[in-house]
């Protein structure tokens, strides 16, 4: 609701703006005191009407030939129309104005008299006819240039938020891209964790494919969705690691501090879990001592989180395989969910 209001609000915005602009050079005569008497009635209104031509020009150049002509690089013809536009209204309001609103006998005899002024200081009298066409001239340019730069602003914040939604759109298809992709490579690194756990243990094998379909009905469901809560993430990955904790030897050192945390924080689903998979892939032997260690704290608005483990074999590992595609598809959701606002580091000692 709340957001339809505003939406409405900045959709009757310009409107509201362009009414009070023209309201402006309504009122502004009256709040100068140009109109003292009836006599002066005349002049106003020929100054409104004046100011219905300027307002024709203007919104003329805003609403069609700005971007009809001037957008699509048809500039002569933009010229053409304006300077047709301007001589139709100059005519059209200067000598309709004399004709519909003659000058009072009043209007005579003030221009007469500050003409004898001006003369009576030295300076020369000025052609009325001319003078006239400049001053029109030079507001009608102004005129045209402000509803072209207003038209060229309102393009561009157009233009901008259509690159904002588009980009907007862009990445969130590959939020999901990357969400979907970490399904298949969960659900191919589960299932290889039974399959070896049915070779030790028939009946652990059984309980661990039932602990595997709570799991998949969260990657089915929860995690489609754009955040979960902390706590059910949290309550998954617990669950996660004691399915896989049922294949682990008496050599694997296992240290889990993943505290409850606050019920209705919202949080990117399958976020960590790369990292888990990676450590109890890479991370354990049956051969040697082993460890992993998963820590998680919620620090004001930050979530730390941090997951260590061995490297069993070393001499005999390539140290780059031990970056999966999950670990670069945590990377890439960081980017996109919290650019500038995360601090990831991958080490290895």
């Amino acid at each position: 609701m709340n957001k339809t209001m505003v939406a409405g609000e900045k959709k009757y915005l310009p409107v509201i703006l362009h009414v009070a602009a023209w309201t402006i050079f309504i009122i502004l005569p009256l709040y100068l005191g140009w109109v003292t008497n009836t006599a002066d009635i005349t002049f106003l209104k020929r100054h409104y009407l004046g100011v219905a031509g300027y307002a024709v020009l203007f919104y003329l150049s805003y609403l069609w030939l700005t971007e009809k002509y001037l957008f699509r690089g048809k500039w002569y013809l933009y010229v053409l129309f304006i300077v047709l536009l301007m001589m139709l209204l100059f005519f059209a309001t200067d000598y309709g104005g004399e004709c519909l609103f003659p000058r009072t006998q009043k209007e005579l005899e003030f221009h007469k008299a500050f003409e004898e002024f001006m003369q009576s200081q030295g300076i020369p009298k000025r052609p009325d006819y001319p003078f006239r066409v400049v001053n029109y001239f030079f507001t009608a340019l102004f005129f045209i240039g402000f509803s072209a730069g207003l038209r060229l602003l309102e393009r561009y914040r157009t233009n901008e938020r259509i690159r904002k939604e588009l980009e907007k759109d862009r990445l969130q298809s590959e939020l999901v891209m990357l969400k979907n992709q970490i399904s298949p490579h969960f659900f191919f690194n589960t299932m290889n964790n039974i399959y070896s756990l049915i070779e030790i243990d028939t009946e652990a094998a059984r309980n661990a494919v039932h602990r595997l379909s709570g799991l998949m009905r969260y990657l089915l469901y929860e995690s489609e969705q754009e955040d979960v809560t902390l706590k059910k993430e949290v309550s998954f990955m617990r669950n996660y690691i004691d399915l896989m904790k049922l294949r682990l030897s008496k050599k694997v050192q296992l240290e889990i501090n993943l505290p409850e945390p606050d019920p209705d924080r919202p949080f990117p689903p399958l976020l960590f879990i790369p990292f888990i998979e990676n450590a109890f892939k890479h991370g354990v032997s049956y051969q040697e001592n082993s460890f992993i260690r998963i820590n998680l704290q919620v620090i004001g608005n930050k979530v730390v989180f941090l997951c260590e483990n061995s490297i069993p074999g070393r001499q005999n590992t390539d140290v780059s395989d031990l970056n999966g595609i999950g670990l670069e598809n945590v990377r890439k959701r960081l980017q996109i969910l919290f650019p500038e606002r995360h601090n990831l580091s991958i080490t290895t000692s």
